[in-house]
């Protein structure tokens, strides 16, 4: 390279690796890309795959954010409020998602206020009220905990 001391020559050549893509960052491509159509296969979205997720119904692109992180193949995903401004049957769609990632292998720590969303596809459930964590355990042992049915429903 003409005119370029070693410093900009290596730097250079780092620019034109990573402009031209190579025959292994193309198959990790089609790899991701196979993975996250089959995570939108799993919650009926594979017809929209090519539309631009600003223009889906608000369910959907919740759906289609569960989606993107799903296809990255997490050990651990956080969810904050994910049910949040859904409908009963986007509901039920994030819930189906929601098991298939844990049934993969993956853990999920959500904070939700949906208490019936909580109840239903939790495994344990820490209840904190006000900063303060006043009950734990599992779903059944959380619903009958004198402490939660006061603070939140008022009992």
């Amino acid at each position: 390279m003409v005119g370029c001391d070693r410093g900009s020559a290596g730097s250079m050549m780092e620019f034109i690796r990573a402009a031209l893509p190579t025959p292994g960052a193309l198959a990790q491509e089609q790899a991701l890309q196979a993975e996250a159509r089959r995570w939108l296969r799993a919650v009926q979205l594979d017809a929209s795959a090519d539309e631009q997720v600003a223009a889906l119904p608000y369910g959907h692109r919740k759906l289609v954010e569960l989606v993107r992180a799903a296809a990255a193949g997490p050990a651990l995903l956080l969810l904050d409020e994910a049910a949040a401004g859904l409908n009963n049957a986007e509901k039920q769609d994030f819930k189906r998602l929601i098991r298939q990632l844990r049934e993969s292998g993956t853990t999920i720590l959500l904070v939700e206020h949906d208490m019936d969303f909580v109840m239903e596809i939790s495994d344990e459930v820490i209840v904190v009220n006000f900063g303060r964590k006043i009950a734990d355990g599992s779903p059944d042992v959380v619903r009958s905990n004198r402490e939660v049915l006061e603070a939140y429903l008022g009992v």
